[in-house]
């Protein structure tokens, strides 16, 4: 029983500080699970942890990947699962921080991907939309997780970053890896990819890269209706998904998602570094001034010289669409640098329902441990992490004691009946992946933050997906809006609807004819 450590959180939390203090104390080394961070260079774009705040950890899958590259959540998951296992190879403690949802999500669930219902999932991201297209909730949304950030210093509140902090003997689970770095200026530039550990292989061309929308539409009302219930029309990314499935496998997306249970890779604790909302905005502000002074400009105008036209990649990474037109256009930047500070913010609380409402609950589902440490105080950070290596040790112990107890189990049983039967091997391979790890929950989760993490389990429904045609929106927009599944109480609490509801009402009541 290998365990591993997560530790999770909007961006400018301190999540990279807490790992490496983890690290130190753990005998651990860190995996990068966030997209952006493994591209090459785009050291203050992508926020990477400065070296000289990395206390001489290993830090894997940093600044490994060429920025034409576009990896999938499934080609994540194979390198980062080689990754974890040369760790444990090494006797060393995995500690899991960012960043990507998915890419944190593959590292602890068996096929956490198609139960996310985006096994296609990338750092190809949903646009946030309104209720006409792809919701903003991290439960439903596509991979807004891609432009999520890990830390870039070891205090949270300090927006200070290194350029050109990537260091190469650090990047990989191999010190012998190098990683081409291009080099700042105008002019185009040649990149050669970074060997990756483990044997990688890209995904093969499928059958439905090359269906329009439509084309996919109509092959899933035939092959999988279902799954059209699901998902809003616009999210063809998630469609084209679905219809592989069915290419893959023989089977319908839908009855796929309804056959799975979650489960577990290795025994689990997740750190959730929380945050003030209020003193976070402050600090992901002065860090975004930061990241100005120390040559954002410069990173993005490297970026344009490659750019072709495709938010995909490492061009979804936040403040590039901002940057990028006004210093085409030789205009002053400092709008485009506003815009970037609001954009952090949003995504920096759309990361924080991602932890409360969709990792809380599947952790407490699978028999994982959460824990919250509090950053909002820096008096206070110091005895957070303190108490957070308290908990990890505890929970070591823990792991531990149930391996040798499994295996003393194993070995009576061995002993006492040589010629188990079916049945009896099948209990045993049971409680050898019953990765469940009990826990004292005050001692976890503070009463002041329990309010910051959903206990309600969730439940996976077919016969609740639905999509739904809102009339008095489609009345005043013009055109068809549909609402996909639980969006729908939402929508219907939103200003728009309930002021296109009283637009109707009013229309109707002057259309009416009067009574004689």
């Amino acid at each position: 029983m290998r365990p591993i450590i997560a530790v999770v959180g909007a961006t400018g939390t301190g999540k990279s500080h807490l790992a490496v203090e983890l690290a130190k104390a753990l005998n651990g080394e860190i995996v990068n699970a966030d997209a952006m961070q493994m591209y090459q260079g785009l050291d203050i774009i992508t926020n990477k942890h400065p070296i000289r705040q990395r206390g001489g950890i290993p830090h894997h899958l940093l600044g490994v990947e060429p920025w034409s590259s576009k990896l999938t959540v499934r080609d994540f998951e194979r390198i980062a699962d080689k990754c974890i296992s040369e760790i444990n190879s090494r006797q060393k403690l995995p500690i899991v921080v960012g960043g990507t949802h998915y890419y944190v999500q593959s590292c602890l669930f068996k096929d956490a991907v198609m139960k996310s219902s985006d096994a296609k999932e990338s750092t190809e991201t949903t646009e946030k939309t309104d209720s006409q297209g792809n919701s903003e909730n991290p439960q439903s949304a596509g991979s807004a997780g891609s432009t999520e950030n890990t830390e870039n210093s070891g205090n949270p509140e300090n927006p200070e970053n290194s350029t050109n902090s990537t260091d190469s003997t650090n990047t990989t689970t191999n010190p012998e890896n190098t990683q081409s770095q291009p080099k700042k200026g105008r002019g185009r530039r040649k990149t050669r990819r970074v060997k990756i550990p483990g044997n990688f292989e890209p995904r093969k061309p499928s059958p439905v890269d090359d269906m329009s929308a439509e084309q996919i539409e109509n092959e899933l009302r035939e092959k999988d209706p279902k799954i059209l219930e699901k998902f809003h029309p616009n999210d063809t990314r998630r469609l084209r998904r679905a219809l592989e499935v069915f290419y893959e496998t023989g089977k319908p997306a839908s009855a796929i998602y309804n056959e799975q249970k979650l489960e577990l890779k290795c025994p689990v604790l997740v750190f959730y570094v929380y945050c003030d909302r209020t003193v976070l905005v402050d600090r992901l502000n002065a860090r975004v001034d930061k990241m100005a002074e120390l040559g954002l400009a410069e990173e993005v105008n490297d970026l344009i010289m490659e750019f072709n036209d495709e938010y995909t990649g490492v061009f979804q990474s936040i403040g590039f669409r901002q940057i990028m037109p006004l210093l085409m256009a030789n205009e002053d930047l400092q709008p485009g640098i506003d815009e970037m500070k609001r954009e952090t913010c949003r995504y920096a609380k759309q990361q924080t329902k991602w932890v409360k409402n969709k990792l809380g609950p599947m952790v407490d589902k699978t028999g994982g441990v959460i824990s919250i440490a509090d950053s909002s105080d820096l008096n206070q950070w110091d005895d957070q992490i303190k108490r957070s290596v308290d908990i990890a040790k505890e929970f070591l112990d823990l792991c531990q004691a149930k391996s040798e107890s499994l295996e003393k189990n194993q070995a009576q049983d061995e002993n006492e009946n040589e010629n188990q039967n079916e049945n009896q091997n099948e209990n045993q391979n049971q409680n050898q992946n019953d990765y469940r790890i009990e826990m004292d929950k005050n001692k976890l989760i503070p009463p002041s933050l329990e309010e910051h993490l959903t206990r309600l389990e969730p439940t996976f429904d077919a016969d609740a997906w639905a999509r739904r045609r809102c009339e008095a929106c489609s009345k005043k927009s013009g055109k068809d809006v549909i609402i996909v599944g639980n969006q729908w109480a939402k929508h219907e609490k939103s200003r728009g609807h309930i002021n296109a509801e009283n637009r109707l009402k009013r229309e109707e009541k002057s259309s009416a004819p009067e009574n004689p």
